[in-house]
């Protein structure tokens, strides 16, 4: 587990480390020496491949299958590193709002739930189907999260307000 957040630290520069990286989400798939590895390794191991980034992108597809397990524990990161690796694309911000309304609420989510946030304020005005959750996370008990909920309403509105000044010249 300390091995995969040193490798995410490390972002694009530990791309050498993909392969690696994508055998431990697969643990419970195939005969390995660590049968049945926990489940904070395999989403320590997501958050990794998610700051690695697009260097990343061999592990699209085996993210794909762990973002739709039943657990969020392994659901929830394995999305966030699919929009770090990918981008906003198709139906990004609405497979992140229903993550984020699955782990309302629960408190060992709230780093995740931050995430998501911040992640809207990158994503700008076409994150505005999310701006109910953001304007919720406002009214949060975790101060983070209310600090990158106020970040990301400032970016989305401000992005707009850039593309319809720019449509005046």
């Amino acid at each position: 587990m300390y091995a995969a957040k040193a490798l995410g630290s490390m972002g694009p520069s530990a791309e050498l480390a993909v392969p690696r990286l994508i055998r431990l989400l697969n643990v419970n798939d195939e005969v390995t020496r660590y049968p049945g590895l926990p489940a904070p390794v395999r989403s320590v191991t997501a958050e990794a491949l998610g700051k690695i980034g697009l260097s990343a992108s061999d592990a699209v597809s085996d993210l794909s299958r762990m973002a739709t397990h039943p657990g969020l524990n392994l659901s929830v990161p394995a999305e966030i590193a699919l929009f770090r690796i990918r981008g906003a694309e198709g139906d990004s911000v609405s497979r992140l709002v229903k993550k984020w309304r699955a782990i309302r609420g629960i408190q060992q989510f709230d780093r995740y739930r931050v995430q998501i946030v911040q992640i809207f304020g990158e994503i700008g005005p076409a994150a505005e189907p999310a701006r109910q959750i953001i304007m919720e996370s406002l009214n949060s008990h975790d101060e983070s999260l209310r600090r990158v909920a106020e970040q990301a309403l400032k970016l989305i509105d401000q992005e707009k307000e850039f593309i319809l000044l720019e449509g005046r010249n």
